[in-house]
């Protein structure tokens, strides 16, 4: 069958259904992986501050040693844990916030 230009249309876009990212920061000492966490979360927090539309997500330690960022269909997790700085986001998979939950679980149990 031949083609023509006439019977040539773009394909549909289809987005990601679903991603989920991990991220792991090796600091020289447990301070500074500390100081990470603690300056993230002041950077979070002003731009809470600033009430943007962009910045609405909610803010809140489930423990001490983690800081919890979500939102509507989006979760986002950072933990510290002697010389290292865990990441784990998870977007468009739900429930979001466990499988965020559950995927930092693992890494933390295998950091040392």
């Amino acid at each position: 069958m031949a083609v023509s230009k006439q019977n040539l249309r773009p394909a549909p876009f289809t987005p990601a259904l679903g991603r989920d990212r991990q991220a792991v920061a090796m600091y020289p000492d447990t301070h500074a992986a500390r100081q990470a966490l603690n300056q993230l979360e002041s950077s979070l927090t002003a731009c809470v501050a600033l009430h943007n539309p962009n910045y609405n997500f909610t803010l809140d330690h489930p423990d001490s040693s983690t800081l919890k960022i979500t939102a509507p269909g989006w979760s986002h997790l950072y933990r510290w844990k002697n010389t290292v700085l865990m990441s784990v986001g998870v977007l468009g998979i739900e429930p979001a916030e466990r499988i965020a939950t559950d995927v930092l679980q693992v890494i933390t149990d295998r950091t040392k």
